[in-house]
């Protein structure tokens, strides 16, 4: 079971002039250093694609294989200004971040473009070994019209409101020591990724 987290990157922040860099199997992770990180994290690129990293310390075949080839369900919620972003991999990892664009060292450039009927924001789902950084597999999806106009509301929402970051710190604590992933889960707006096949 992955735990919940709080990460904020180096010094709190994401380097956004990493963003389109080219991510490797076999490769650090080029966006953040996940060394020593366990959970789940969230990272929106401002082009209407975001990255969903499941990292492990010595992550397990096993444990790649579900979250890269099995059915998933990937939530969203809102509390006091601050995207829950949930996820289950099978019948046996879940995990669950705070998310807010007040990381960003630009947040002005963080946005979920508008998107018609059957579009959606692309979703790279990474697998990630967390004592080294090395990327093991990943996936990319993409995800649904109403999941996407959701995310694109929240992230709106969050740039109309002050940021602090122990402010933040403080709420997702609380809410992740009052919730479950699952109960966040059940209160999220709630996409399924198919198999590989599907």
């Amino acid at each position: 079971m992955l735990k919940h987290n709080i990460f904020h990157g180096k010094g709190g922040l994401v380097n956004m002039e990493t963003t389109g860099t080219i991510a490797m199997v076999g490769k650090e992770y080029p966006i953040a250093d996940l060394r020593g990180f366990e959970g789940v994290k969230f990272i929106l690129d401002g082009t209407m694609s975001g990255d969903l990293i499941c990292a492990f310390p010595n992550i397990t075949d096993e444990e790649v294989e579900t979250i890269i080839e099995g059915k998933a369900k990937i939530g969203l919620f809102m509390y006091m200004g601050i995207i829950f972003v949930s996820a289950k991999f099978g019948n046996k990892l879940c995990g669950d971040c705070g998310f807010h664009v007040g990381m960003y060292s630009n947040p002005e450039n963080i946005s979920v473009p508008e998107v018609s009927d059957g579009e959606g924001m692309t979703m790279a789902v990474y697998a990630i070994d967390s004592t080294n950084n090395i990327i093991k597999r990943f996936r990319v999806t993409g995800m649904g019209t109403r999941w996407t106009r959701t995310l694109s509301k929240m992230v709106e929402e969050q740039k109309k409101l002050s940021f602090d970051i122990d402010e933040y710190r403080q709420i997702v604590t609380t809410c992740q020591q009052r919730w479950s992933t699952k109960d966040i889960m059940k209160m999220s707006e709630v996409y399924t990724l198919g198999t590989k096949s599907e």
